[in-house]
């Protein structure tokens, strides 16, 4: 990264670090802009080669920050139909559980959105990322539903075009 892109990175994440501390001060006086902008310093400090080092910062794009807000969303949704998935399978009598291990390839190149999609996986009920590398992903589920839906997932799509490079 070059300097003055460097730069330009560290101003926008204080600001909107700072832009967020304000918002979360529920009285803001000089006393509390000066903590929250060494709150700001010291998460930037902290944190800064976690997302802007060259492997990571290909979500960081305007196209990332559009895909972002909708990624939540759609996960959003997958959770809760999830979980009356879920809710119907331990309800019914018969108790139709059938757990698995499913290996699927791995879809996204950057270690952190590989973590991010695991995590994903295993926020959905039903599901559990279990291990994940560079090539591919186990993942234990419940239900031969809940395994159909992970390859397929429109949340996969979404971690494949916030990458904008995944592998086919």
């Amino acid at each position: 990264m070059k300097a003055l892109d460097k730069q330009k990175a560290l101003g926008i994440m204080f600001l909107l670090l700072l832009g967020v501390w304000m918002i979360l001060v529920p009285q803001m006086d000089f006393v509390q802009l000066i903590v929250g902008m060494l709150a700001a310093l010291i998460v930037i400090f902290y944190s800064f080669n976690l997302f802007f080092n060259k492997k990571e910062t290909s979500f960081v794009t305007v196209r990332g920050i559009f895909t972002m807000p909708w990624l939540f969303v759609v996960l959003l949704k997958e959770i809760v139909v999830a979980n009356l998935d879920i809710a119907r399978v331990v309800l019914s009598p018969s108790l139709p559980i059938d757990p698995s291990f499913q290996s699927y390839k791995q879809p996204l190149n950057s270690p952190l959105l590989q973590t991010f999609y695991g995590n994903a996986i295993t926020l959905t009920p039903g599901t559990l990322c279990v291990s994940l590398d560079d090539d591919e992903i186990l993942i234990h589920t419940l239900t031969p539903r809940a395994a159909d839906g992970v390859g397929t997932s429109s949340v996969r799509r979404l971690f494949i075009d916030l990458e904008g490079s995944g592998r086919p």
